[in-house]
């Protein structure tokens, strides 16, 4: 399904920029495949010499290079195993970009295994502002969040990134929550405090359109 989302930003001041009255962001969601994972590996130091691309749990790192001394981590936080099959000495790294195999601990350049830490999903709403209240936790799409709560005045984003609707059955005003905390319904651009349903969004492509 894809879903247009308007009037999506933030005010100047405090909140952060604001996008201007000339400007429509047309977001659109596409609700498809898991929350992406991706690693690149380097045969040489640097980012230089053969590499694979990677995007979730593997097995035996041996069959794409023969060597690991550098990495650059896109999405996500892996395991690294010495051996295939997931045994041997292990390497946590997180997102970011490792010149050396020794930035991650390792004192070779192997890695014959690699594994995907993933986090669930986790959203709580309030029925009061700054996370008072009855509450709600919430871990997958929920067509009905009325039959939880009665209103929404602060939500707490713990994980992923969430499409929030007005109405149930996805229906009515919606926005867009990243990882963090809205003590008030202001702070996510709402105009009230209905929130009826939500989706998590799995898959994200992003439209500006500038209004003249």
């Amino acid at each position: 399904d894809f879903y247009k989302v308007k009037h999506f930003g933030l005010h100047h001041g405090e909140g952060g920029n604001h996008l201007g009255e000339n400007v429509s962001l047309l977001i659109h969601l596409y609700i498809s495949n898991p929350v992406s994972f991706q690693i690149v590996f380097f045969e040489d130091l640097d980012f230089q010499g053969k590499s694979y691309d990677c995007k979730g749990d593997l097995a035996d790192l041996h069959g794409y290079i023969r060597r690991c001394n550098s990495v650059k981590v896109l999405e996500g936080c892996w395991v690294f195993f010495e051996h295939p099959n997931f045994s041997g000495r292990q390497y946590l790294v997180e997102k970011g970009e490792y010149r050396h195999h020794l930035e991650w601990g390792a004192a070779k350049a192997i890695v014959g295994s690699v594994r995907v830490i993933s986090t669930p999903p986790r959203i709580v709403f309030f029925e009061d502002r700054n996370f008072q209240g009855r509450y709600y936790e919430c871990s997958s799409d929920c067509p009905e969040l009325n039959t939880h709560f009665s209103r929404c005045n602060s939500i707490r984003v713990e994980s992923g990134s969430w499409v929030l609707f007005e109405r149930p059955n996805y229906l009515g005003y919606q926005y867009v929550l990243t990882r963090g905390e809205y003590p008030d319904y202001q702070r996510w651009m709402g105009y009230n405090d209905s929130i009826r349903s939500c989706r998590l969004i799995r898959n994200v492509s992003l439209c500006f359109s500038l209004l003249n």
